[in-house]
């Protein structure tokens, strides 16, 4: 009795002390390590993802079969709950916008803007991107980004660089993206949500970031000079041959020095 009730705690002790392998199947969003929850699936090609902040009910626009045409819709889903519904007034519906002011959500359809208060005349190109398929600003940092059919871009200015467009995470086909403001925990107030051809994704902090993860603290890399050296000649050469090698060392070419950068 006492032989197994040893047992027993041996077997217990072995298993608190296994230690399960660590899956490194998340996503690196602006240099830092997520893992991603699958929140509304069975969609197709869900864009053009909006964020109400107070009611946290999320606006996207997908495909559906219509008759024997394909046809946009849009749809609210309340993240909380897991409760979604079609908006069918809204025909052919793929812009949404969002007013942070006034809290009025905006959607566009084949025929009709709704609740819009200005139109643009004019758009400037301020840099080539692929599929641009939604344009979205962060709550906090007002940090324009652009989701795209290779990745998630952003805008980048500061006092000393002129503005440029940067990649904050390299995540094939994204069909949408919205950012969520919460105060559920001080370690993540905002949420990044993303959509693919398929499903909506959230973003989660990852504890396994330091081993899926390692980041690129300089952003140039430099290919060192190689150091010169004298070639040995064969102690049989001719003596005119020797003088000439001591008058003139033969080097090996120094490679140059040559920076590149780490897109």
């Amino acid at each position: 009795m006492y032989l197994l009730l040893v047992l027993i705690l041996i077997l217990r002790t072995l298993i608190a002390l296994k230690v399960e392998p660590i899956l490194c199947d998340g996503v690196v969003f602006d240099h830092k390590y997520y893992e991603r929850q699958m929140l509304f699936g069975t969609l197709n090609a869900p864009t053009n993802l909006v964020m109400h902040m107070y009611t946290g009910e999320v606006f996207f626009s997908h495909t559906v079969q219509e008759g024997t045409k394909p046809d946009f819709v849009i749809r609210v889903c309340d993240v909380d709950k897991r409760l979604c519904k079609d908006l069918r007034e809204v025909a052919g519906g793929v812009a949404i916008g969002y007013d942070r002011a006034h809290h009025d959500v905006y959607f566009g359809g084949r025929d009709a803007l709704y609740k819009c208060d200005k139109i643009n005349e004019t758009a400037n190109a301020i840099y080539k991107l692929v599929t641009v398929r939604q344009i979205v600003q962060q709550y906090k940092s007002d940090r324009v980004y652009f989701a795209t059919s290779d990745g998630i871009y952003y805008v980048h200015d500061s006092a000393t660089h002129q503005a440029k467009i940067k990649k904050a995470a390299n995540i094939n086909q994204v069909f949408g993206m919205t950012f969520r403001n919460t105060t559920q925990s001080k370690y993540e107030p905002i949420q990044i949500l993303y959509s693919d051809k398929n499903a909506i994704y959230k973003l989660t902090p990852s504890r396994n970031s330091d081993v899926c993860f390692k980041d690129r603290k300089t952003a140039l890399r430099y290919i060192p000079r190689q150091k010169t050296k004298e070639i040995k000649r064969d102690k049989n050469v001719t003596r005119n041959s020797t003088e000439l090698a001591k008058s003139k060392r033969i080097q090996k070419p120094r490679a140059h020095r040559m920076m590149f950068a780490i897109g």
